[in-house]
Parts: C-alpha cells; sequence; structure tokens
C-alpha cells in the first residue's frame, strides 16, 4: 500500500514558491526601469517629454534616441527574458497547485462525499446499459424505458 502524500504541505510549498516568484518579478520590473532611466521621469510628464523629443534641437533629440537605445539593448532584453521565464514558472506553479487540489478532492474520504461518489458511479452504469440495451430518449421520454 503507498504512503499517503501530505498534500496541504505540498500546497503551502507551491503557494511559497508563487509568492518568491511574484517578489521576482516586482524586482525584475524594478531593475527594468532603472536600466531604461525610467525611475527618474515624472509620469505626469511624459507625454510631454515624448513630444518634445522630435520638436527641439535634432541632436539633443538624437542623443535621446540613442541612450534609449541602449537602455533596450543592454540589461533589458534580458530582463525580459527573466521575467517571460518567472511567469512561466509561475503558471507552472499554479498548475500544479490546482493538480493537488483536484487529487485532494478525489481521495476525499468524507462520508457525504463517498456516497456521492458512489451514487454518481452507480448513475453512470446504469446510464450504459440504457445505451447498450438500445434505448435512446427521443423527446426526453422516460417512460419508454
Amino acid at each position: 500500500m503507498r504512503k499517503p502524500r501530505d498534500i496541504d504541505s505540498e500546497l503551502k510549498a507551491l503557494a511559497d514558491k508563487a509568492k518568491q516568484l511574484k517578489e521576482r518579478r516586482v524586482q525584475q520590473l524594478g531593475e527594468l526601469v532603472i536600466a531604461t532611466g525610467a525611475d527618474g521621469l515624472d509620469p505626469d510628464n511624459w507625454p510631454v517629454r515624448c513630444s518634445s523629443v522630435g520638436t527641439s534641437d535634432a541632436a539633443q533629440g538624437r542623443a535621446g534616441a540613442d541612450a534609449a537605445r541602449r537602455s533596450f539593448k543592454g540589461r533589458g532584453a534580458s530582463l525580459r527574458a527573466e521575467l517571460r521565464t518567472s511567469r512561466t514558472a509561475l503558471l507552472r506553479a499554479i498548475a500544479a497547485r490546482h493538480r493537488l487540489d483536484a487529487r485532494k478532492a478525489r481521495t476525499d474520504m468524507r462520508d457525504w462525499q463517498v456516497q456521492r461518489r458512489e451514487r454518481t458511479r452507480l448513475l453512470i452504469e446504469l446510464g450504459g446499459l440504457v445505451v447498450k440495451a438500445g434505448g435512446e430518449l427521443t423527446d426526453d421520454d422516460r417512460a419508454a424505458l
């Protein structure tokens, strides 16, 4: 006989891992903001800054474009890949937690759950017998059975 699994501790471990992945994602987003230099900008002035890049001095606009390009060529691309990896790991952890929840539900041995499973199994078997007997419910005519 197999040793019963401690599903609660596994769920707790998965929840802790999901929490760590969320914290890591936030940290990496902060690193991306710092690497691109967006942390020094005022969010209220973003539209003004974006519209003034091309209209003022051409050299100043070019310098801003080069600086932005360098920041995205450098650390930004690897941060994007790391964020994608952490999101994938988070989704896998959530799926594993759902699988554990389903397994826990299947092995639930409370009396009412066991009776419910037995009744469901009986109804499925009866439905199979009706199909094998060739009975078809036309217009939901249950009396014909």
